[in-house]
C-alpha cells in the first residue's frame, strides 16, 4: 500500500470503493464482536479489575495530563483538546489487540462498555473544570 502511494498512481474505482467501505466498517464490526463477548463472558471475577482499569483511564489519565499541561504551560485550547482526549472511555481497538493477543477478552470489553458509560461524567467535569 506504501509503495502503490508513493508511485502517485490512483487505485481502480473499484478498488477505492471496496477498501473505503472496509475502513468504514472497521469500528463497528469492533463493537459488535466486544457486544458479543459481553454477551457469553462473566464479569463476575473481573469486576475489581475492570474499576481499576476505569478509574485508571478516566481519572488518573486526566489528572495527568493536567499536571503535564500546567507543567509545560500549554494555552487554553490545547489543554482543553489534550483533556478531552485523555477523558475518552477505552478505545474498541483495545478489545481486538487483547483478543489477538490473547490476552483478557473479558476485562477488557468491560472496561471497554464501563468507560464508554462513565465517559460522559469524565467529559462533562473535564469540560466544566476548564471553562
Amino acid at each position: 500500500g506504501l509503495l502503490f502511494n508513493a508511485s502517485g498512481r490512483d487505485l481502480p474505482l473499484f478498488a477505492d470503493r471496496v477498501l473505503d467501505a472496509l475502513g468504514s466498517a472497521s469500528v463497528p464490526i469492533a463493537l459488535i464482536c466486544i457486544g458479543g463477548s459481553i454477551a457469553f463472558v462473566r464479569l463476575g471475577n473481573h469486576v475489581n479489575g475492570i474499576a481499576v482499569a476505569v478509574a485508571l483511564k478516566l481519572v488518573a489519565v486526566p489528572a495527568l495530563v493536567f499536571g503535564i499541561g500546567r507543567f509545560f504551560d500549554l494555552d487554553p485550547a490545547g489543554m482543553r483538546i489534550a483533556m478531552v482526549f485523555a477523558a475518552c472511555p477505552v478505545a474498541a481497538s483495545a478489545f481486538i489487540m487483547a483478543r489477538q493477543m490473547e490476552g483478557d477478552e473479558s476485562l477488557t470489553s468491560g472496561a471497554i462498555v464501563l468507560s464508554t458509560i462513565f465517559s460522559a461524567v469524565s467529559l462533562a467535569g473535564v469540560l466544566w473544570i476548564l471553562q
